[in-house]
């Protein structure tokens, strides 16, 4: 991490802030794995702080170029709404320490500040595409090897494993749930839908293998074996039609209008074919408590019983919410079975 903060601080010396955000910063954003950070008190030094801590230290020193103030937007005044109100509940539920700030710019702040910095231009754009298609076909290519060898080979030489995807919950249709850099397959799956689009847009830049990367980030996306990321990744694709086909644009949003009024109209049998699409079987599913009555539970139903479990406790949340530490505050319904305290602020 010393070693890729030095580079870094070297670069933006000689040639400025902008080429360092538009690729070290880029490929560093999706590819450095999650955990490996350093902890001081509540905040998170990982490799992505490294790097932007690297950029703004070495761009004041070299002051001739310094930073150009852009015009502020309505998403600028959205961020800090953000982290300016995770402050907030966080200091009002919480002991606030030093490193609190610093852990809410981490979350909140610092991404989208480095964001603006990136997209100054359509040129801007088109180069983090042509970036966004190699760190995509990267990571498409990481996700089946893990989902076929059963090994995330990164995570085997630093010795790291996460206890729940060492079984059951980690294994599916005979395939490791690719989780790559991050710390679930859910997260994973959901962060290649959206690598996908850039991908999609730097395909005729990338000569006769364009077409490698777009096919790559979807494979990767199946073997995480997330329904979660395999919806979502479905609505990426007919995002890109729509907006790429104005033609298409009638059929796409009838097609999506009938399949989400279905999907209403029919929540449970949808649920029941969601479940089926993993393995679960009917007589593998039991009953849990919620609030003194029997529901019935899966993996698949787990989500959808969430809203009956913390209903009040979004009800009464109020301004402040419970903090954004853990969930030790949110209230939780007595006569429940204690499987489903997951949830936090």
């Amino acid at each position: 991490m010393l070693a890729l903060m030095a580079y870094v601080a070297k670069s933006v010396l000689r040639d400025g802030y902008r080429p360092m955000v538009r690729t070290v910063y880029v490929v560093v954003l999706f590819a450095a794995p999650i955990w490996m950070a350093k902890k001081f008190g509540v905040f998170d030094f990982d490799f992505r702080v490294a790097v932007i801590v690297a950029i703004a230290g070495a761009t004041v020193i070299r002051s001739s170029v310094g930073l150009t103030a852009p015009h502020l937007l309505v998403g600028d005044f959205l961020a800090a709404t953000l982290f300016l109100s995770d402050l907030a509940t966080t200091v009002y539920w919480e002991d606030i320490t030093v490193t609190t700030p610093f852990e809410g710019m981490r979350v909140w702040l610092w991404p989208y500040v480095m964001g603006r910095l990136l997209a100054r231009s359509a040129d801007d754009l088109e180069a983090a595409a042509k970036l966004l298609w190699w760190v995509g076909l990267g990571l498409g290519t990481y996700a089946v090897v893990e989902a076929v060898t059963k090994t995330n080979p990164v995570n085997s030489f630093f010795g790291r494993s996460f206890w729940y995807l060492e079984q059951g919950e980690g294994y599916r249709w005979g395939l490791k749930r690719a989780q790559g850099p991050l710390e679930h397959p859910i997260h994973f799956g959901m962060m290649m839908v959206l690598l996908w689009p850039w991908t999609v847009q730097a395909m005729p830049k990338m000569g006769k293998r364009g077409w490698l990367a777009p096919v790559m980030v979807p494979l990767g996306v199946f073997v995480t074996v997330s329904r979660g990321a395999w919806v979502v990744g479905i609505l990426a694709f007919l995002a890109v039609v729509f907006f790429r086909n104005p033609r298409l644009r009638v059929p796409i949003a009838c097609t999506v209008l009938a399949i989400g009024g279905s999907v209403v109209l029919a929540k449970d049998e949808v649920m029941a074919m969601l479940g089926q699409v993993i393995g679960e079987k009917k007589e593998q599913r039991y009953y849990v408590l919620i609030k003194g009555k029997l529901h019935e539970y899966s993996g698949t139903l787990h989500r959808q019983l969430l809203g009956d479990v913390y209903a009040e406790a979004v009800r009464g949340a109020g301004f402040l919410g419970y903090g954004a530490a853990d969930n030790l505050r949110v209230p939780y319904p007595t006569a429940t079975d204690d499987k489903f305290r997951s949830i936090d602020d």
